[in-house]
């Protein structure tokens, strides 16, 4: 896809990259010219397939693996973004993590939803 936009000499993050509009996001700025810093949790194989089409086509990406359902992933994250000039940020990462009823929802799993999202 190509925009006529130049993204060149520009990082962009996005997370939730592995699949879905995080990496149709990915491939959309790879493909303007940004070099993709692709998050990830725990969908490896789906990472590595968007890399690999971000470099396929021409373009440039790093893999960033972070659990975001947690503080420490979240800041670990973070601490990684915090070492990279970042000109684009896509926060694309969320989920309900488990359909549950709110009422049945532990404390554990609100935290968790709330810090992904």
């Amino acid at each position: 896809m190509n925009t006529g936009i130049s993204l060149k000499n520009m990082t962009a993050l996005v997370t939730g990259a592995s699949s879905g509009i995080g990496s149709a996001t990915a491939m959309a700025l790879a493909s303007a010219g940004a070099n993709v810093l692709l998050h990830f949790n725990s969908n490896a194989k789906g990472a590595e397939d968007v890399l690999r089409q971000v470099q396929q086509e021409g373009g440039t990406a790093t893999l960033v693996q972070a659990d975001l359902t947690t503080r420490e992933g979240t800041r670990s994250l973070a601490h990684y973004a915090s070492t990279q000039n970042i000109d684009i940020l896509i926060n694309n990462a969320g989920s309900l993590l488990a359909r549950t009823p709110i009422l049945e929802m532990t404390e554990e799993l609100w935290d968790r939803v709330m810090v992904l999202n």
